[in-house]
This record gives C-alpha cells, sequence and structure tokens, in this order.
C-alpha cells in the first residue's frame, strides 16, 4: 500500500474499517484497510506528524508543523475545526474515549487539552524541560500520559490538569529522550520508548521501571500493547519491528523493514502489523499465533 511521503502517523477508525494516515508532505489519507484502497485524500500546506480518528469515527484530528490541531470531517476537504494555542509545531494529538475533549503535545514543552464542541482551550499543562514529543488518555479518561526531550513520563489529571506523577530513570544520567509511549489497556502500565533504543514498561501505581526491553539497534519510535495487553509492539529507525512477551520479557516476533519504520500498530483483530516506512509504503506483517493478541 502507498501512502504519504515519510508517513509519521497511522490510525484505525472504530471497527477498523478505515485506516488514516499523514505525513511529511502534508497529505492526510484516508483507505479501505481490507483492500488498500485508496478513498480520500487531503492536502495541507504545513506538514503533519500525527493523526487519529475521533470514537465515533466521524472526524479525524492532526497536528502538524502549522502549529494548530485540526479537526477534519474525514470525507471534507478542509478542516472543520482549528486549535490555535501551541507556539511551536504539534507533536502527538489524542481524543479521549468519551470523545469530547482532545489532548495535543508540542515543541513548547506544552500539553494541551480543548474541549471539541466549544472549540476552545480547557488548560494548557506545564511542567516538561522541553519538547513533548507523545500523550495518550488512559482507558476511563481520567488521566493523561506525557513524555519528550527531557527524558520524563508525567501523569496528569484530565479533571485539573494537575501533576499526578513523574516517571524517570533514578539515575539522571540514565535519562533519554522519550519518542513514544502508551497505556496498557487496564491502565496499569505504561510503555515508553526513544533515543537510547530500550524499551520500558512502567508500574502506574509505585511509578517503578517493571522490565526494560533491549534488542533494538537504534531509537525506538513506536510502542503499543497488544488489545489483551499480553504483548507489547515497538518499531524504530533501525526498521526492526518487534513484539515482546510481557510475562518474561523475551521477544516472540522480529523482523526487519525494508527502510525506517516511523510507526507500527496491531491491526485490528491482532493477527497482522500494520508497519509505515520512510520509502512511502506501509506493510501489512502477519504474526505467528504466539504474538498475537
Amino acid at each position: 500500500m502507498t501512502v504519504a511521503t515519510a508517513v509519521q502517523g497511522v490510525g484505525y477508525g472504530p471497527q477498523g474499517t478505515r485506516l488514516s494516515a499523514a505525513g511529511e508532505t502534508g497529505l492526510l489519507q484516508v483507505f479501505d484497510p481490507t483492500e488498500g484502497k485508496l478513498l480520500h485524500e487531503l492536502k495541507s500546506e504545513a506538514a503533519f506528524s500525527q493523526v487519529a480518528f475521533s470514537p465515533s469515527g466521524r472526524e479525524l484530528m492532526t497536528g502538524g508543523a502549522d502549529k494548530h490541531v485540526s479537526v477534519w470531517a474525514w470525507a471534507s476537504p478542509v478542516a472543520v475545526k482549528s486549535f490555535a494555542g501551541h507556539t511551536g509545531a504539534v507533536y502527538d494529538v489524542a481524543f479521549a474515549p468519551d470523545g469530547k475533549t482532545i489532548v495535543s503535545a508540542g515543541n513548547d514543552a506544552t500539553v494541551r487539552q480543548w474541549d471539541l464542541a466549544a472549540g476552545n482551550q480547557l488548560r494548557q499543562i506545564q511542567g516538561h524541560e522541553g519538547a513533548v514529543y507523545q500523550v495518550a488518555f488512559n482507558a476511563d479518561g481520567s488521566q493523561i500520559v506525557s513524555g519528550g526531550l527531557d527524558g520524563t513520563v508525567r501523569l496528569w489529571s484530565t479533571v485539573t490538569g494537575a501533576a499526578v506523577k513523574s516517571l524517570a530513570p533514578k539515575d539522571a544520567e540514565a535519562r533519554s529522550p522519550v519518542y513514544t509511549l502508551g497505556f496498557s489497556p487496564n491502565g496499569q502500565l505504561i510503555a515508553t520508548g526513544g533515543k537510547d533504543q530500550n524499551v520500558r514498561v512502567w508500574n502506574v501505581a509505585t511509578g517503578a521501571i517493571t522490565q526494560t526491553l533491549t534488542g533494538h539497534p537504534s531509537a525506538v519510535y513506536r510502542v503499543g500493547f497488544s488489545a489483551a495487553g499480553t504483548k507489547l509492539l515497538s518499531c524504530g529507525h533501525s526498521g526492526s519491528v518487534r513484539v515482546w512477551n510481557l510475562a518474561d520479557g523475551k521477544p516472540l516476533f522480529d523482523v526487519t523493514a525494508p527502510a525506517v519504520a516511523w510507526s507500527a500498530t496491531y491491526a485490528p483483530g491482532g493477527g497482522q502489523v500494520l508497519v509505515t516506512c520512510s520509502n512511502s509504503q506501509a506493510y501489512f506483517v502477519s504474526l505467528p499465533v504466539a504474538a498475537q493478541n
């Protein structure tokens, strides 16, 4: 499947019937993932860094180099809403589980919450000492997790914006930029990856690192839990794509894509992984049974 050049983000819609891809050329594409057919293509003047479907599947949200968070009707050629406030590029965006609010992360070292219906900023969250690269909601929408250049992972209350907890290696010298993170389905764990090539799993309640998964030969750009929360997917600059067994921390699957693997995500059903690469191609990779779900 051919996708926008240097795709930075991909996202499945509800029930997996739509797949979105956005990249550095300013293309926002929507595909039928079962056939690999391009359904719609939108063009922006600015490069995109991330894309996400709303829980309803009616909207797409992007963040990018123009410092805006934009919400699109996926079959419309124009953004239906644009949120301004970041003073630098927007690196990541996410919808709350209920679809009523959204969160963004930017080069300006802030995390921002927005009211989707009203179109206004709810709060600006500060605490990171440098760019924030990724954000995510937990399953019940009560907390946001963020990570970035300062090598810390921070938890915030979605109700007040107050800091809940800061996670970081005890040895300050071991801190390295965090490029990617995500909550486990039950919200008890957080996985992170970044510049130092390691994938770490954190206990949310205690703030302790429970596992450090090593083996990627270069920076890790994306991590993601399986639907059951028992496996962890990761990919990185070398093209390496891995699935880890969280029961023992060992790799269950390892393949190398033919170019930089910017993103990897489980396809609906968990039997395949979708990998998007810097060569403008997206690859569906079948997983052995042991690495599924």
